[in-house]
């Protein structure tokens, strides 16, 4: 979708989730049993996003970077996308308890999530160079709902 995407300035919606707890799980359990969960995980997460618009920019690790409103076909409310995200995001914890209850049941790791979602103006663009380019975001839209991802951790809120 975003290979050839020029420098755009817009105004979006994005949503960070992350698992808690992450590098302890890491540390107690095989490297195949950690990417078992993490195909699970973000297979059912995906399907959430998919279904409220969005589009996953990429998973790091255990994190999840989406983006919500970047089209009109995508933004039919006029919001930047702001309802399909918080729809995800409550579908996505949602299904991430399911996981948990799931796994617990079956003596298999499981993780709680936290979700940072803001909206506002941030510039797309690609980077990098001849060899590599990627395509990212940057503003303060995407700083602030990373801090308010980890907020989650100290209010105990998800």
């Amino acid at each position: 979708m975003l290979n050839n995407y020029q420098h755009k300035e817009q105004n979006a919606t994005v949503l960070y989730a992350d698992l808690r707890n992450y590098t302890i799980l890491v540390s107690h359990y095989p490297a195949e049993a950690i990417l078992e969960f993490l195909d699970e995980y973000f297979n059912l997460m995906s399907k959430e996003i998919y279904a409220h618009n969005g589009f996953i920019k990429e998973f790091t690790g255990d994190q999840i970077l989406a983006f919500f409103g970047l089209n009109e076909e995508t933004n039919k409310k006029g919001d930047n996308g702001a309802l399909d995200a918080i729809a995800a995001g409550l579908s996505m914890l949602k299904a991430n308890q399911q996981l948990l209850e799931y796994r617990r049941n079956h003596n298999l790791p499981a993780l709680q999530m936290s979700i940072g979602i803001n909206s506002g103006k941030l510039v797309l663009g690609n980077i990098g160079n001849s060899l590599h380019k990627k395509v990212t975001a940057v503003g303060n839209v995407m700083n602030s709902a990373f801090r308010i991802e980890k907020l989650n951790r100290t209010f105990g809120t998800q």
